[in-house]
């Protein structure tokens, strides 16, 4: 089944010590069912690792780790992931959630987008 609406949910771009974070909310009615999303960065004063979260989603947080460059004129490497099957949100009263926390000082910008669709979830597939 393909949805009949899907929903992007982007950050503004953020600098510095700023988290970033896109979500889709929940509407306590039907469940979201995440297709996928983009991460993408410049680098920082102090090159680093950190790792991005997308919580909300049945079976729990996933967690992925992120290099951000020493220069904040060279971007760090965007991060696409595409599930092979949408992900359902844990319940219709969560909001799925992608959070990139500060890449550091000297950072020229970070931007996250968020996508997928709403519908019913089927228990017995």
């Amino acid at each position: 089944m393909f949805p009949s609406r899907a929903v992007i949910s982007k950050s503004a771009n953020v600098t510095t010590s700023s988290t970033c974070a896109a979500s889709l909310p929940n509407d306590g009615a039907t469940f979201w069912f995440c297709s996928g999303f983009e991460i993408t960065a410049g680098g920082a004063t102090a090159g680093s690792v950190i790792t991005a979260t997308l919580t909300g989603l049945l079976g729990g947080t996933l967690n992925y780790t992120i290099g951000v460059p020493t220069s904040a004129t060279t971007m760090a490497a965007a991060l696409t992931v595409e599930f092979p099957s949408a992900l359902p949100s844990v319940d219709v009263n969560t909001n799925v959630v992608l959070t990139l926390p500060p890449t550091g000082a000297g950072s020229t910008g970070a931007s996250v987008n968020i996508h997928g669709y709403k519908g019913a979830r089927q228990l017995n597939e």
